[in-house]
């Protein structure tokens, strides 16, 4: 990974520092992964402060509850952990692992153009939720529309290069 954080490098957010968590140099913080404990394996990030970007290692790191606590490189006591509380952790895009077929970030996925299996356009995917069940695409067009992300049943096809979704669905007016 390149030393310095290039302005223009994309970068998802992984987690967020909250706390202090003892003296020496830990700290609490809120994972955006899953499962939570999966940030500890991009041991290589970035830690936003202010307008700045610091490049850091996880050197060590555990689930407590809901929240994981880590041990940064070159932070040993609170007052140097203490510019980082409220900053976020992120990780270049470049680092992510490759998905299986099938499989797609998130964040790959806002943007595309929906249209239905009879060339229809529903519009634009805004975002994706959790619902428990199956993971829901909210799509916006003339009107908002939630279509469960069930691959081979209601998604035909994810093309990422065309920019577009294929699903068998109908939305009447």
């Amino acid at each position: 990974m390149d030393p310095q954080l290039d302005t223009n490098q994309k970068t998802l957010i992984i987690g967020r520092v909250l706390g202090h968590f003892g003296v020496q140099g830990w700290v609490k913080a809120f994972s955006y992964t899953k499962p939570i404990e999966s940030i500890l394996t991009y041991t290589q990030c970035f830690i936003s402060e202010c307008s700045n970007y610091d490049r850091t290692e996880i050197i060590d790191g555990a689930k407590k509850g809901k929240l994981i606590i880590l041990k940064l490189a070159n932070i040993d006591n609170r007052e140097l952990a203490q510019k980082y509380i409220g900053a976020d952790i992120l990780l270049p895009t470049k680092c992510l692992p490759e998905l299986e077929s099938g499989h797609y970030y998130w964040r790959d996925l806002e943007g595309l153009s929906v249209i239905n299996d009879k060339l229809e356009k529903l519009g634009i995917v805004s975002k994706l939720m959790e619902t428990g069940a199956d993971d829901v695409m909210v799509v916006q067009g003339s009107k908002q529309i939630l279509i469960p992300f069930i691959m081979n049943k209601v998604i035909k096809k994810v093309d990422l290069k065309a920019r577009h979704i294929i699903v068998d669905w109908e939305w009447v007016d």
